[in-house]
């Protein structure tokens, strides 16, 4: 009799066990287990409780087909983005990890030069139009302050609306140099560039090409891939830029 007393208590407790567990995982949201294994796992990928103690998200979704939730983290300091610094992990309904890839930079308060720009956003466009051979007489107005950090300018010289604001970006010597990032689409060009001017000497530190440069002449079946180069000239066609989320901070 109290053989059978004890296995049914047993069995009590793993049901409550379980029960627990479930209610856990149904509580507990996707982002948060992304936190939780991002906290668990930085070892493995070198990184200190500094370098995931700023973050921010750029994007999270979740998938219709497998209802897989899928969050991209920012990594920063002091509240400026480090460029191309991301962080994906994909979350299963279950609360499980699925999938992640990650591009932290490790012991990232030794890298960084400083916090403090010495030339400002203004002087940072004219240095990107300067590097792209852009006529300084050709004005641009500035459309709004985002922030200290943030702004948005305007020129009859550019496509868009052009957008500047401090972020990091790693050079070869393993840096996280303070830069001025901003995208400029020119109207006598088909080039889309999105550049990162050093807040501190005024260089163009980094600079890539938005889009996509194709001959197809031959070849009425052509299609954009991996072949396409910013080397050919013939038949430009402009990428569009991805649009996300506007990173919120955790």
């Amino acid at each position: 009799m109290i053989q059978k007393i004890t296995k049914k208590i047993g069995s009590l407790v793993l049901v409550l066990m379980f029960t627990i567990s479930m209610l856990t995982a149904q509580t507990q949201t996707p982002l948060d287990a992304a936190m939780r294994y991002m906290e668990s796992e930085r070892h493995t990928w070198n990184l200190s409780v500094a370098d995931i103690a700023d973050l921010s998200v750029s994007d999270m979704y979740r998938s219709r087909h497998n209802d897989v939730t899928h969050i991209y983290f920012i990594q920063q300091h002091e509240g400026i983005q480090i460029y191309n610094a991301i962080n994906g992990i994909h979350v299963a309904p279950t609360g499980k990890v699925h999938h992640v890839g990650n591009r932290f930079h490790a012991n990232v308060e030794n890298k960084i030069n400083t916090t403090t720009p010495s030339i400002n956003a203004e002087e940072a466009l004219m240095k990107a139009m300067e590097h792209l051979s852009i006529d300084l007489k050709n004005g641009f107005s500035l459309v709004e302050t985002v922030n200290a950090q943030e702004f948005i300018y305007k020129g009859e010289f550019a496509r868009n609306d052009i957008n500047i604001k401090l972020r990091y970006q790693a050079n070869e010597a393993g840096e996280l140099r303070l830069s001025w990032d901003l995208a400029i689409n020119p109207m006598d060009q088909a080039d889309y560039w999105s550049m990162r001017v050093d807040a501190v000497t005024g260089d163009v530190i980094d600079k890539n090409n938005w889009t996509t440069h194709c001959k197809f002449v031959d070849n009425p079946y052509h299609r954009h891939d991996d072949g396409c180069s910013a080397t050919d000239e013939m038949n430009t066609t402009p990428v569009v830029e991805r649009k996300s989320l506007s990173p919120f901070p955790l």
